[in-house]
């Protein structure tokens, strides 16, 4: 049946204060260098999704390098308000869920999404992923991360999404790839917790339209 998110409202309190935590920290750090590669690769610079925004660093380098409009999505408090401080006319903030976004079709040259969809319940899952694809223009550029199955947090109950490399090789079947790396080792997330991390990261073109 249709998936219904219930609502903690406790959890969701203390998950709202985690991702300011989270926000503050990478508002520091520079853009990620997945998504300074991917962009690089875009031919034509006139629309760009930041899927996950979170602290705005990415959206604000792609402001800044070109694109003409930037929109940026988030269903978070934090990063809503670090949005207000962005004066720029063509940037664009939604406060969503990935999953109630509306995408359209052929709207985007450059879609980014750091860290942000294994959060998509497994349920909604395949169908954000090809919506994404699908709003995507001819020639354009998708960038982001997978978690793996043996990630730290692949455990029942958690809502996540976690692939195998041929699950998401299957995902792009239709897609020029043009990075696609697997990585697994301890390393420390932002709040400094180590974590056992399984990591797919990925760089793909939408084929051009013969």
């Amino acid at each position: 049946g249709k998936y219904v998110p219930t609502y903690d409202f406790a959890i969701m309190r203390s998950m709202e204060k985690l991702w300011g935590q989270y926000n503050s920290v990478r508002a520091e750090l520079p853009p990620r260098e997945l998504m300074v590669e991917a962009a690089s690769l875009v031919h034509t610079k006139d629309a760009a999704l930041d899927i996950g925004a979170g602290a705005l660093t990415d959206s604000k380098y792609l402001l800044q390098n070109g694109f003409e409009h930037v929109t940026a999505i988030d269903k978070d408090i934090d990063s809503f308000d670090r949005s207000k401080l962005i004066v720029e006319e063509n940037f664009k903030f939604v406060q969503t869920s990935f999953e109630d976004f509306e995408y359209g079709e052929n709207t985007y040259d450059f879609i980014n999404a750091q860290f942000s969809l294994p959060f998509i319940h497994p349920d909604k899952f395949n169908e954000v992923i090809k919506k994404i694809i699908a709003a995507l223009k001819s020639d354009g550029v998708f960038c982001g991360q997978f978690f793996g199955e043996n990630d730290e947090w692949n455990v029942t109950g958690k809502g996540m999404t976690f692939l195998n490399r041929a699950e998401t090789e299957a995902l792009f079947a239709d897609m020029e790839v043009l990075t696609l790396e697997e990585k697994e080792g301890i390393a420390k997330t932002a709040l400094s917790k180590d974590k056992h991390w399984h990591i797919i990261k990925f760089v793909v073109r939408k084929k051009p339209i013969d």
